[in-house]
């Protein structure tokens, strides 16, 4: 899977060049691998195959490929895509991003391709991505979606007059805010209260997995755009771990009141019409020439 931080630095060369940036979708990507193991199962109810006896009678099956929920399926997924591309499309994987391939297209233009799972993503000349799409579509079922609208939970928005590309997360804030309750929780500046301390607050045993679904949904949207991590990496989940390693079977309740409070400066900024997080989290990169490239996460 494609690290959240190389796909900020690569949209930056789309935005400055004015490149085009494609997504695309694997159909059934976990079946498309090919086993190495001998691996059996039970033939499903109402499913006709041809059978092997097994030791206690029952019919099996060989299985010859992944499946979903086959431990290995992930593996072989990654090896048939990594194989393919490598062997077949002349792209070379990046040393420091697995999920990262690149090759030189027409005229000399890069062409990069990103994966996450089943989504793709390509990042070129138009020519060049059509080449890789055709080559991609002759071998794995393809649905091609087109210019990228829409990538892990970031809405992507292109502006190629000024040369910018805003990843907005709008959608996936509201949707962890109705997830844990939290779309109607009263508006805050700050994402965190002012003068906590939460080193020193007592745990309390409270919903262990409610309050790490939250501090997760918090973290992936640290690490997708920056917002708020200062109160990941300082705060409840510091905080709790310094308590006696891994601390108690259930979280402190405290911090997950200070959690509540991030998710209500999430609030205020979206009902600022996504202008908030616009003019609290921009950050600009300046190429050594030509215009600037302005990320703004919204």
């Amino acid at each position: 899977m494609v690290k959240l931080t190389s796909l900020r630095i690569l949209l930056a060369i789309p935005a400055f060049y004015n490149y085009e940036v494609h997504q695309g979708d694997i159909k059934t990507a976990y079946l498309l691998g090919q086993l190495t193991e001998e691996i059996y199962m039970e033939i499903p109810e109402g499913v006709s195959a041809p059978t092997i006896p097994a030791e206690n009678g029952n019919p099996v099956c060989q299985l010859l490929r992944g499946l979903y929920g086959l431990k290995q399926s992930g593996r072989i997924w990654n090896k048939a895509w990594d194989d393919f591309l490598i062997g077949k499309c002349q792209f070379k994987r990046s040393a420091e991003d697995y999920a990262v391939y690149y090759r030189i297209g027409h005229e000399n233009s890069p062409l990069w391709t990103l994966i996450w799972v089943d989504d793709v993503l390509w990042i070129g000349k138009p020519c060049d991505i059509k080449e890789a799409k055709q080559e991609l579509a002759a071998r794995f079922p393809l649905k091609d979606l087109g210019s990228a609208h829409f990538f892990l939970g970031m809405n992507i928005l292109r502006e190629a007059e000024d040369r910018k590309i805003t990843l907005c997360q709008d959608q996936y804030i509201e949707t962890i805010l109705e997830r844990f309750g939290l779309q109607d929780c009263y508006s805050v500046s700050t994402p965190m209260e002012p003068g906590l301390d939460l080193t020193s607050l007592q745990p309390t045993q409270e919903d262990s997995t409610l309050y790490r679904s939250m501090l997760g949904s918090v973290m992936y949207l640290m690490l997708s755009s920056g917002k708020c991590r200062s109160m990941v990496q300082g705060g409840p989940e510091r905080s709790w771990s310094t308590k006696g390693g891994r601390g108690p079977r259930g979280p402190p309740g405290p911090l997950r009141s200070a959690l509540i409070h991030t998710f209500g400066y999430f609030t205020e900024n979206l009902d600022q019409g996504g202008s908030g997080w616009t003019r609290r989290t921009r950050g600009t990169m300046t190429p050594p020439a030509g215009p600037g490239v302005v990320f703004t996460f919204c």
